[in-house]
């Protein structure tokens, strides 16, 4: 008997649930499943369920909601936002039972790599945790999201960009590649990998849909700006010094994110968003179900 999940979504309204949702009720996936996609959400009343997927609404941040929700769920991708308690989505994941494969909310920075800034440790703990009570759990590295008219486009601050002073500060070599994960790209991934056997995939996955550099990224921002942007310069060494001393004096603070982004970026391969080997081709052997974006 062929392997087709019941699959549930929660964070349906986030620029990584829209994608993800789209996917997954695509023609390219949407034979893979159980029908109807579950879709987790604070308000139904937004929404029109369909042949292809059903809203459910859910209490925030109480697990006996969450879990009701989820029974009788194979698959469940969590991409809520900021204001949601993933320990107590963890909880109502476990309560629920029964759950075969648990998509945690990482996706971006391999923060495996990347423990010599730990800026994002409670994601590890969380899914570390995950795993100690025995939930299958596959944390999605993406690197840097890109979208036209947004990531990598408009808001380029991970490159070190500063609109008002027209000024770009690179943080080590500014030709150094860097990977890049277009936001379709990861929806139609997270669609692949929820209709595979959970016991075949690894812990981690590393997906790319591209490499580009901060001279790339920036050189692109001048031409379609019709600007010319001051460059300045900062060693891998002195900006992961930096990084570090601001961490430990202030703690993370969310507005220094794009900073320490950029200090990922300045450390090179395996360093957290530079990847020298990914699972594109687990995800999407010989692009036979799509083909990856790719930077212009």
């Amino acid at each position: 008997m062929s392997y087709k999940p019941v699959v549930a979504v929660l964070g349906t309204n986030g620029f990584l649930g829209k994608p993800i949702l789209e996917a997954l009720q695509s023609p390219t996936f949407s034979a893979k499943y159980t029908l109807p996609i579950r879709a987790l959400t604070r308000d139904k009343s937004k929404y029109e369920d369909t042949d292809l997927v059903k809203y459910y609404e859910i209490v925030p941040n109480d697990a006996n909601s969450i879990a009701e929700a989820l029974k009788g769920v194979d698959v469940f991708v969590n991409v809520g936002g900021g204001a949601t308690d993933h320990g107590l989505v963890l909880e109502g994941v476990l309560k629920a039972g029964g759950v075969k494969l648990y998509i945690p909310s990482q996706f971006g920075t391999a923060l495996s790599d990347a423990s010599y800034l730990p800026i994002l440790q409670g994601k590890v703990d969380h899914s570390a945790k995950a795993r100690a009570e025995g939930l299958k759990t596959v944390d999605i590295y993406t690197s840097l999201f890109a979208a036209p008219g947004s990531f990598l486009y408009e808001v380029i601050a991970a490159i070190g960009f500063d609109k008002d002073s027209n000024t770009a500060t690179f943080r080590g070599d500014p030709a150094a590649k860097f990977d890049i994960s277009f936001l379709p790209d990861i929806g139609k991934s997270v669609a692949s990998l929820s209709a595979l056997e959970p016991s075949t995939l690894p812990d981690e996955i590393r997906i790319s849909s591209d490499q580009v550099t901060q001279e790339e990224v920036l050189a692109r921002y001048e031409k379609t700006h019709s600007v010319k942007v001051e460059r300045k310069s900062i060693s891998k060494e002195d900006a992961l010094k930096y990084a570090k001393e601001l961490l430990s004096t202030k703690g993370f603070d969310f507005a220094d994110f794009f900073l320490y982004l950029q200090t990922f970026i300045s450390q090179g391969d395996d360093k957290g968003l530079a990847f020298t080997k990914n699972d594109d081709e687990l995800v999407n052997p010989g692009e036979s179900l799509w083909k990856w974006t790719k930077f212009e």
